[in-house]
């Protein structure tokens, strides 16, 4: 693969195949059915943020019209090498990595860059009004630099079985992240989406807040049915873990 503006002429190696593995087994001491399914496994991260991973299983053997595994090949019976039973794959990327990579390409400055260095103007002893860190300087338009430091991840997987006669067919599209809306505030999410039941799966949603020596936090599962919410505050040291203030309502009680 040749770089855009690339003026060596030489070509870029990409890795297609990080990890990629066959196994399968034969009992000698079987009467039937010796040899066990074929698992192959694969995995391989593209761009250096695309993740992709698929695990697969086939049968030597065919099945009969009741959808029972029989000892006969299933090459006989279809003319096909192997039988496909189950099929794992999924996709992964993180979203704030690439957007923070077309930020740095057309010059713009991070989030989280701008918010740590206005912290550190407002912690010095510069005055506010010689000191331009301390104002968060805005864009090209007049407004204010977004600059919370996030993180998004989303995924999205995919699952066949056919055992026999029927088969299975499940999507999943999921995400989950963090956000900081300041140095001492923290907000970490997950979530997703199911495609074949058409709902939003389970989402859950944490906040934690430092309080100097205390650190307070609320977990909430609003969808699911685990729907639940804890909220907790508790001292840092870890030699009075025990010293915190709960309350806490699970999927047991009613909600």
């Amino acid at each position: 693969m040749f770089q855009k503006n690339d003026t060596t002429g030489k070509p870029k190696k990409i890795k297609l195949i990080d990890n990629f593995t066959m196994n399968t087994s034969f009992n000698i001491f079987a009467d039937s059915l010796n040899w066990a399914p074929l698992s192959m496994n694969y995995r391989t991260v593209l761009f250096n943020n695309l993740n992709i991973a698929a695990n697969m299983i086939f049968s030597f053997y065919g099945y009969d019209t009741q959808g029972r595994v029989i000892n006969e090949s299933y090459f006989s019976q279809s003319n096909k090498p192997l039988r496909l039973t189950d099929l794992n794959a999924s996709v992964d990327l993180d979203v704030s990595q690439l957007l923070k990579k077309n930020k740095k390409a057309a010059g713009v400055q991070v989030p989280g860059a701008l918010q740590d260095a206005a912290a550190d103007a407002a912690n010095s002893r510069i005055p506010p009004q010689n000191n331009p860190l301390a104002v968060p300087k805005p864009d090209r338009y007049g407004y204010p630099e977004f600059n919370v430091p996030w993180t998004m991840r989303v995924a999205y997987s995919f699952y066949y079985s056919k055992p026999s006669v029927t088969s299975t067919i499940n999507q999943s599209i999921s995400l989950a992240g963090t956000l900081s809306l300041t140095r001492k505030t923290n907000i970490t999410y997950t979530s997703g989406f199911d495609i074949q039941q058409k709902q939003i799966t389970m989402t859950s949603i944490g906040i934690q807040r430092d309080l100097h020596c205390w650190i307070m936090s609320m977990d909430w599962v609003p969808l699911g049915y685990l729907k639940s919410w804890q909220f907790t505050i508790r001292i840092k040291a870890s030699v009075l873990s025990d010293l915190k203030y709960e309350r806490r309502k699970d999927f047991h009680d009613q909600y």
